[in-house]
């Protein structure tokens, strides 16, 4: 308890000893909190360390505990010293008494504490002296020899003059103190410059292959993140900039190999050699060429505009080309309508005389398509077969085969065609005319004579304009005995050939009696060599005509066509 209570009253001691050197509380102000208090004392203290430095305080604090120990050392090493103190101790009457050498301890004690603490404000207040006397002492750079311009009178012109010197020296450390925050601004802007600057050079790394401008442009922003999503935007704009030139280089690449492709085409190789296909063949060889942008791009706008012109005098000729392929389709459709017309009169015109027999008032021939087109479609589908013709480059030049070939693209779904079978007792029944090929000699020659027939009837119908009635005229044929030498078909080929008014002139140089004398008229002729010149040989009468029942001989013959 007793060591307790002297570590209370050393405490209070101490307390007191901090206290003596301030001046007193004003007894009329309130007591301000704790808090207040505390940031109060935290205020002074930065102002005390502002006035005072650390290091200096620290000094002298250093200074003043030496002093102490030199003192202390003196005192406990003087033995006079010693003796005395003891020699007194033992004077005392309380010396013999413990219970009051104690209390006496105590009291000792006590007033070594109290001492303690009167010396530590001394202490104190030598060293607030010696850090002012510190402050007013002259510069270091101050020349020694320099003089004080009049020496003090006494003690209250010396701390007049102190003070004065004091203020001086607070000021000028006022200003030190000023700079050194302006030093340490500029230290801190000089930090944060040097980190702003280390994040414009990572910023501007990542636009590192951008090409720097040659003058600034604009502002940089001020803020960091500012700065950050800025140069994100711009990598961005970067980045689709660099696709989009990728994509228009691929795209130009494939432009250039798709006009090397179309320059090189087999059909540029076959224009006309003019002036035209010169320059075609010039452009053919541009366009193919290795150094295509090279060659091409410093003279682009020319040939394009040279292109644009050749191509409107292009589209001015395939105008022209239009209008006459426009023309040939008309005039084929009207051919293909006249041949279908042409082909149901010659059904029409096959119809066998009354007096032939079973065929009487029979057609021989009918053909017509099996579903008969409209004009409009003829020309639709003749149109189609020019452009197939002119795509593939193989234009039907033969009339007649032309003519065919569009029929047949105009009638899609084919002919119907069928013929009366030749034979002696005239059946009715028809027969397809791709049988006819399975017919004997007879059988085809008796057809092939009503077909020539009809044909020649229509041939004066599309001659005269007029109705034809009987074709007439001579059919001369050579040894058709070899083949068709059965007299009833021979019959049936006269009572035809009587009924349309043809002439029949049968040549033959068989020996078939029966076959011979079935005609009326019968000329025999021989062929004798030439005595004059040399293999050469003239027909001239038989007279040798035994197998003939009368002697006809034939003087002259002429054949004629007469146009009425």
């Amino acid at each position: 308890m007793r060591g307790r209570l002297r570590g209370l009253n050393a405490t209070r001691s101490q307390w007191v000893a901090e206290r003596a050197p301030l001046p007193p509380a004003a007894t009329d102000w309130p007591a301000p909190p704790v808090d207040t208090a505390r940031a109060a004392l935290a205020e002074a203290d930065r102002q005390l360390r502002d006035q005072f430095p650390e290091h200096e305080l620290r000094r002298a604090v250093e200074d003043g505990e030496a002093a102490v120990r030199a003192a202390a050392g003196k005192v406990s090493t003087e033995p006079a010293v010693r003796a005395r103190a003891e020699e007194f101790v033992a004077s005392q009457p309380a010396a013999a008494d413990e219970a009051l050498r104690r209390e006496a301890e105590e009291a000792a004690h006590d007033r070594a504490l109290t001492a303690a603490g009167v010396r530590a404000g001394a202490d104190r207040e030598l060293a607030d002296a010696e850090t002012e006397v510190t402050a007013t002492k002259a510069p270091p750079d101050r020349p020694r020899h320099a003089e004080v311009p009049a020496e003090p009178v006494d003690r209250a012109d010396a701390l007049r003059r102190a003070a004065a010197a004091s203020e001086e020296a607070a000021q000028h450390q006022s200003v030190v103190t000023e700079r050194e925050r302006e030093r340490d601004a500029a230290g801190a802007e000089a930090e944060r410059a040097e980190i702003r600057a280390g994040l414009l050079r990572d910023q501007a790394g990542v636009l590192r292959d951008v090409e720097a401008a040659p003058a600034a442009v604009g502002d940089v922003s001020e803020v960091d993140a500012e700065v950050r999503a800025r140069v994100r935007h711009l990598a961005a704009e970067v980045d689709a900039a660099e696709g989009a030139y990728n994509s228009a280089m691929s795209t130009r690449s494939k432009a250039a190999e798709a006009l090397r492709t179309w320059a090189g085409a087999d059909r540029f190789a076959l224009v006309a050699e003019d002036e035209h296909g010169r320059a075609v063949k010039l452009l053919r060889d541009l366009f193919r060429s290795d150094q295509l942008f090279e060659r091409v791009a410093p003279r682009a706008g020319e040939m394009a505009a040279d292109l644009e012109n050749r191509h409107r005098l292009i589209d001015q000729l395939l105008a022209e080309v239009e209008v006459h392929k426009r023309n040939v389709v008309s005039r084929l459709a009207g051919l293909v309508d006249d041949a279908l017309g042409d082909l149901a009169r010659a059904s029409t015109l096959s119809e066998l005389d009354d007096n032939i027999g079973p065929w009487a008032g029979q057609r021989f021939l009918i053909v017509e398509p099996r579903q008969r087109p409209t004009a409009e479609q003829i020309e639709v589908r003749v149109a189609d077969l020019i452009d197939q013709m002119l795509a593939a480059g193989r234009v039907e030049l033969d009339t007649i085969e032309l003519l065919w070939k569009a029929t047949e693209a105009a009638v899609t779904d084919g002919f119907r065609a069928s013929v009366l079978k030749p034979a002696p007792d005239q059946p009715t029944g028809r027969t397809p005319v791709e049988d006819m090929r399975k017919w004997s000699g007879g059988e085809n020659l008796t057809a092939s004579l009503v077909l020539f027939c009809v044909m020649a009837k229509l041939r004066a119908e599309k001659r005269t304009g007029t109705r034809a009635g009987t074709a007439g005229g001579v059919v001369p044929l050579d040894n058709p005995l070899g083949k068709a030498n059965y007299v009833p078909f021979l019959e049936l080929q006269r009572k035809v050939a009587a009924a349309n008014g043809v002439q029949l002139v049968f040549w033959t140089g068989i020996g078939d009696l029966g076959a011979v004398t079935a005609f009326p008229r019968i000329a025999a002729m021989h062929k004798r060599p030439s005595t004059s010149r040399a293999g050469a040989a003239y027909v001239t009468v038989d007279g040798d005509a035994s197998f003939t029942r009368r002697t006809q001989v034939l003087d002259v013959v002429a054949t004629g066509r007469r146009d009425d």
